[in-house]
């Protein structure tokens, strides 16, 4: 079983009752903002339970840890960015805004979750692991989706003749790279640095 499944409750989303999904997503919602701001081992569970309205009891029913909590916020900030990338290139631009858009997404997702960055660094070994497992699954579809917009601009001639299938988790390498090595500086001036770099390397004209 993988660690996404994992993160399922047991009840079919189909015979889950409504507010039981609402209340799940709020303390979803709750760990992503806590887990987004601080460190990992700053959050408590009690700290999740207060911001989602609920009781520590309540909250421990859906989430038997801090660690399955913390890799399900993961995996829904992940989910999101699947989304909002997809969403980005269904848009009929230019490929080379399209792909500053995508970067600008990938760098705010990425940053409200520095602390799994982190844990991908080593911190906490043991959770370290599976949330590096998450992050492999989800990182394939955001390479697939990276990958397409460079393809898009290689045939319609604005970008270079790169090479997209090892240009694109390059890229991620990078974001990645640039916001635990950068972690001080805002995340729209990292995403604009990002943003020139990428278009000084792909774009014809430069």
């Amino acid at each position: 079983m993988t660690d996404r499944n994992a993160l399922r409750i047991v009840e079919d989303a189909d015979e889950t009752p409504a507010w039981r999904q609402e209340r799940r997503a709020r303390i979803v919602s709750a760990a992503m903002e806590l887990f987004g701001r601080e460190p990992y081992a700053a959050v408590q569970m009690d700290d999740i339970a207060r911001v989602a309205g609920v009781g520590k009891p309540t909250l421990y029913r859906y989430f038997p840890a801090k660690d399955a909590l913390f890799l399900a916020a993961s995996d829904h900030v992940l989910a999101e960015l699947e989304a909002e990338l997809t969403a980005a290139l269904a848009v009929t631009r230019p490929a080379e805004e399209t792909l500053a858009d995508m970067i600008h997404l990938i760098m705010a997702r990425f940053s409200t979750q520095l602390s799994a960055l982190g844990l991908l660094g080593g911190e906490q070994p043991g959770l370290a692991d599976r949330t590096r497992r998450l992050f492999g699954e989800r990182r394939h579809t955001l390479i697939g989706l990276l990958r397409r917009v460079l393809r898009r601009g290689r045939e319609s001639g604005v970008f270079r003749d790169l090479d997209e299938e090892a240009t694109a988790p390059m890229l991620i390498g990078v974001i990645r790279g640039g916001l635990l090595g950068a972690s001080d500086l805002p995340v729209t001036r990292m995403a604009e640095a990002a943003v020139a770099l990428v278009l000084r390397g792909t774009l014809k004209s430069l």
